[in-house]
């Protein structure tokens, strides 16, 4: 279509800021965005953004085209020179523009084509809502009708350089400074990403994606050793000041909702001891009800096999539409097929980093000392609520089997030792199959694993746990401590929070607040986690714990090892691959990658011969050293340990007497990445976010920060300084509270056999 050509903008790069996410989650808080103007105004600004924690590219703008363009073969770029042309962005009146058509040069002279009706916009990707082994990164989520993406990278080098990308639905085409990577189909899942070789020019570059349709679109960008680019720059051209419009989440569909799918399915029995639930759940409960007063968001994580399914999701669901206000944070790290041994190797990758409220466990084949393990561990890291089970009916059961065995007894006996709240699963599914003459197999759908009516059957036995239980044994003020900090003005207190300095004044919502760099607060606490409470608004601060910044704390976890891009390798037989590794002293921020290289020929189909040989890289430590899964691996920087029962299957050490393997390169070796990331903070950074108004019960919105975890246990002392911006005047530091976290099985420091 020939179109009068438009006057030409004033442009300006607009780098969308994305501020670090304080509160731990292997999601990322990302805001989803799209602008809603259709002119330009004269006004521009530039704010500085990077990549994603794990290299997400994570802001772009979108276009929605004609319907007549959705097959990849046809080039509606044709008149210009091709899509390859138009993708490189050799002129500056190519480049899109957030608010402005797509218009390319026609075959006449002054004559200008706009592709589609509509305009392009700026939209972020967005966490999934359930995090989980296949369900790890955000995502582009490419609404029907919109089929382009684009996004600028500003590299500071000339670099090699990957992009992972997954997608799930349709098709899609990627080009990178012009150049065709492909087409690939979204088949695959959008999570079994695609590793593709880009070259890195020094300043900008230009990623272009063309969808067949709608689509999840997944896309990293990462180094030679899988490292994220962050020093790599985010930038999508638009106008300043931005009109900027929430997506609103689609409407939940019925078949989501625990309590119209109850409907579908016989009703389920009052519980024999109604007086017992959430007796357990004292600090989760609390938690859910006062979260629309509190504004702290409650984090969910369940972990086990794959019955850890549907049902999740359903009771999630039912606990959001109970508590609308209160904001949910879930994952599912559970994994199929991993027994109770096997999940306990990867609980302090897969839990306990996330700083759960509430863990929710069940596994099959463990034995009473892993269990012990596993409940002993959570207990000492987090002070987190748990909920176990018995297990359900399989399909095998027959009615002469005793209500009670030895692992529904063991159960309940870790229950009661370890304060955790009980489903009783088995002979609540028992009695319903009884009660309502139906078969094992009814709620199955196959042998083991739950079908629809199964997983609204286990949705309902655990949601009827999540009520308020005044006769509820346990307190939780020892564990969670709150501090809060314009007390000690007020009441004239020094015997907890110790402010230091003339700046500080107490505001007229109670907070404190400083303007004086020279000021300091003081906190001696026992325990292992610290996090500031704190309003929206605030200037920044610097942290010491015992006067050491955090970082020099060796605070530090490490993500759970997979795949370098998930997909499927195509060796024969499979190599044994790492489950965990150890982390030593002087961490740093990194991401590691080990390589299987070598392996035995006459290796078992079942791995128990299976001997491999690996090197180790670290993003920053450089190659680190080689080893064998039959021995144990200590890294020549000593930041890394892999033990032989760290790998899928211990193999039987090879002595120096004994033959040896006959050890033969890979084709293509098995990468396997973890990320090592920080669990502190040296300073918190300032923040000039506005908040609405609340009414007065509710309180002000809050950021919980999480300066410190992983501290051992025992007494610190917490300093604080305001970092004030001498720009910004009229932005004091202002602190609500404080949070100390001392788990209810930690060891003080005094107890331990070697500090």
């Amino acid at each position: 279509m020939t179109i009068t050509p438009l006057s030409k903008p004033r442009r300006s790069f607009l780098t969308l800021s994305l501020r670090p996410v304080t509160c731990t989650s292997h999601f990322l808080a990302v805001i989803l965005c799209v602008c809603s103007w259709m002119s330009v105004p004269a006004a521009a600004s530039e704010v500085a953004g990077g990549i994603g924690r794990f290299g997400e590219i994570t802001t772009w703008l979108i276009l929605k085209t004609p319907e007549a363009i959705w097959r990849l073969q046809v080039d509606p770029f044709a008149p210009m020179g091709g899509e390859a042309k138009y993708a490189a962005m050799s002129d500056a009146k190519w480049l899109p523009y957030c608010g402005k058509a797509l218009e390319i040069p026609g075959a006449n002279p002054g004559e200008t084509i706009r592709i589609g009706d509509g305009v392009w916009e700026a939209t972020a990707m967005v966490p999934p809502d359930m995090p989980g082994i296949y369900n790890e990164y955000p995502r582009l989520v490419v609404p029907n009708g919109y089929r382009f993406a684009y996004c600028q990278l500003d590299s500071p080098k000339d670099s090699h350089a990957n992009l992972l990308m997954g997608l799930s639905g349709n098709k899609c085409k990627l080009y990178f400074n012009g150049k065709d990577l492909g087409t690939f189909d979204g088949a695959f899942g959008w999570e079994a990403a695609r590793e593709l070789p880009v070259e890195l020019q020094q300043g900008v570059n230009h990623l272009v994606v063309r969808f067949t349709n709608g689509a999840n679109f997944a896309c990293r960008l990462v180094g030679e050793n899988a490292e994220p680019l962050r020093d790599v720059k985010l930038r999508i051209a638009g106008p300043s000041p931005l009109s900027l419009r929430v997506v609103e989440s689609p409407p939940l569909p019925d078949n989501q909702k625990l309590m119209l799918r109850a409907k579908e399915i016989p009703p389920l029995a009052p519980s024999e001891h109604p007086e017992f639930l959430g007796a357990k759940l004292a600090r989760t409960m609390s938690l859910l009800e006062s979260g629309r007063f509190t504004h702290r968001p409650v984090r969910i994580v369940f972990d086990g096999q794959s019955i850890e399914s549907e049902w999740t999701t359903l009771l999630i669901q039912h606990l959001r539409e109970k508590y609308p206000e209160t904001t949910i944070i879930s994952e599912n790290r559970a994994i199929g097929g991993w027994f109770v041994w096997r999940m306990q190797k990867l609980l302090k990758h897969d839990v306990l980093p996330w700083q759960p409220d509430l863990v929710l466990f069940s596994a099959y084949q463990g034995t009473a000392e892993v269990w012990e393990r596993f409940l002993s561990e959570i207990r000492s890291e987090t002070t987190a609520d748990i909920i176990i089970r018995t297990h359900h009916i399989g399909g095998n059961f027959t009615p002469e089997e005793p209500r009670e065995n030895a692992e529904t007894i063991m159960t309940r006996r870790l229950a009661q030792q370890y304060d955790v709240e009980l489903v009783e699963v088995s002979n609540e599914w028992r009695d319903y199959l009884d009660a309502n003459k139906m078969g094992p197999k009814e709620l199955l759908r196959d042998g083991i694993h739950l079908n629809a009516k199964g997983e609204t059957l286990m949705g309902l036995l655990y949601a009827r746990h999540f009520k308020y239980n005044a006769a509820s044994p346990q307190g939780w003020a020892n564990t969670v401590r709150r501090f809060d900090v314009g007390r000690f003005i007020e009441d004239n207190k020094t015997d907890e929070i110790e402010l230091e300095g003339a700046g500080w004044t107490r505001t007229d919502r109670g907070y404190a607040q400083s303007v004086s760099p020279k000021d300091m607060l003081k906190l001696k606490f026992n325990g292992t986690r610290v996090d500031l409470i704190l309003p929206l608004r605030h200037a920044g601060a610097a942290i010491l714990i015992d006067g050491k910044k955090p970082s020099e704390w060796n605070l530090f976890h490490g993500t759970r090892p997979q795949s370098r891009t998930l997909e499927k390798l195509e060796i024969d037989p499979k190599p044994n691959l790492p489950m965990t590794y150890h982390t030593g002293k002087a961490m740093q921020e990194e991401t590691w990658v080990l390589a299987v290289t070598h392996g035995n020929v006459d290796a078992d189909k079942n791995k128990a011969n299976q001997h491999v040989r690996f090197k180790l890289t670290g993003s920053k430590t450089g190659f680190d050293g080689e080893g064998h899964n039959d021995k144990k691996f200590v890294s020549n920087s000593g930041r890394i340990t892999i033990l032989p029962t760290d790998w899928e299957t211990a193999v039987n050490p090879v002595g120096e007497k004994d033959p040896q393997p006959d050890m033969q390169p890979f084709a293509k070796p098995a990468q396997m990445v973890w990320y090592i990331f920080p669990n502190g903070l040296d300073a918190i950074a300032a923040s000039n976010a506005w908040a609405k108004d609340t009414d007065y019960y509710s309180g002000m919105p809050y950021d919980y920060v999480t300066v410190a975890d992983g501290l051992p246990c025992g007494v610190h002392e917490l300093s604080l300084s305001p970092l004030l911006d001498e720009k910004r005047p009229d932005l004091p530091f202002v602190i609500t509270g404080i949070e100390i976290h001392r788990p209810p099985m930690a060891r003080d420091t005094s107890e331990t056999t070697k500090p």
